[in-house]
């Protein structure tokens, strides 16, 4: 694994504002990347509460989903092409003994926090991204 990631907060931040169509609407901001790994803050946004003030499942999933999509790009690049292949909502506080992968199926696990009530529970999503380096981007 390399040091350094191979993209950076701001290319990322772009990819997300102006080329993901389906994550524009949440607002997400990329705040820190490392090989493998990218932070992206989630604004509270009463368009997506459920009755009562809940926070729909559909704003974890998508947060999950960019949050995975962004940290491959870091070890792989932005012209990478690995799509989700399956992803997984536990309302747990943490995963543990994941089992150990195939070489072409990564797994991954998001944890979500908040910063003002870090005891509270939320939810843990695991997400599996099927790596194909046959695929190109634009095929």
């Amino acid at each position: 694994m390399t040091d350094q990631p191979l993209v950076t907060v701001e290319q990322l931040q772009e990819l997300l504002s102006h080329e993901a169509a389906f994550a524009k609407a949440f607002s997400f901001v990329v705040t820190a990347v490392t090989p493998g790994s990218c932070t992206i803050e989630v604004p509270h946004l009463p368009q997506f509460d459920r009755p009562g003030g809940i926070v729909s499942g559909v704003v974890y999933m998508t947060a999950a989903d960019v949050a995975m999509w962004l940290a491959i790009k870091t070890l792989r690049g932005l012209g990478d092409p690995s799509v989700t292949s399956h992803m997984q909502t536990q309302f747990l506080r943490s995963a543990r003994n994941a089992p150990r992968p195939p070489h072409d199926l990564r797994h991954g696990g998001v944890r979500f926090s908040n910063r003002r009530s870090p005891d509270a529970p939320y939810p843990h999503l695991c997400d599996t991204r099927l790596i194909n380096d046959r695929i190109r981007c634009g095929e």
